[in-house]
């Protein structure tokens, strides 16, 4: 009879056996549960990690719009300065003008 489980005598437990060793699948409970919280663990931190970088793409995203528009106004300016130049008849002269500093 020994390992047999004793679910309803008097003085033990259920779920005890005679010899005083637990049953499989209470050591297979105890023995898997480092590893279940571990997991556990790594999943918490796996969907900080992603919540943090979906954080900083949201925010980069965000950057690179306004350096795409920021780009698009120089363009368009740029291009305002050069047509601006080609219809005074060219560029002026560097050497007539005068430094600012004379």
């Amino acid at each position: 009879m020994s390992g047999r489980v004793i679910g309803h005598e008097p003085g033990r437990g259920r779920g005890q056996v005679r010899d005083g060793r637990m049953p499989p699948e209470l050591q297979w409970r105890m023995s898997e549960t480092p590893r279940i919280e571990a997991l556990e663990f790594k999943c918490a931190f796996l969907e900080r990690a992603t919540q943090e970088l979906s954080d900083v793409i949201h925010r980069q995203q965000q950057e690179l719009s306004r350096a795409l528009v920021r780009i698009e106004d120089l363009a368009r300016q740029i291009e305002a300065l050069e047509m601006a130049v080609e219809g005074a008849g060219g560029p002026p002269d560097p050497r007539a003008e005068i430094p600012p500093h004379y």
